[in-house]
């Protein structure tokens, strides 16, 4: 439970990392979903609709869950307090 309420910048950086490398994953299997249903042309595994509604997942999962925070976040909590001293 320590590590829920820490505040020691290198644990929320890590946390942060861990975060992100999930949303990473989640992100990358949709992908995998949209590729495995383009692979033929009739539509096999899943409606246009959810083809429709799993690449604007795909997109918003990528910029705003693994982009933004895996940069900014993470890279940021864990090595600025680092180099400033």
């Amino acid at each position: 439970m320590s590590w829920a309420w820490t505040t020691d910048h290198k644990r929320i950086g890590i946390l942060y990392l861990i975060s992100v490398t999930f949303f990473f994953l989640v992100a990358g299997a949709i992908a995998v979903v949209m590729r495995t249903e383009l692979f033929t042309p009739e539509s096999d595994l899943v409606s246009p609709h959810t083809y429709n509604v799993l690449f604007t997942l795909h997109g918003s999962l990528m910029v705003f869950f693994f982009i933004v925070p895996g940069v900014a976040a993470s890279l940021g909590n864990f090595l600025i307090p680092l180099m400033i001293g």
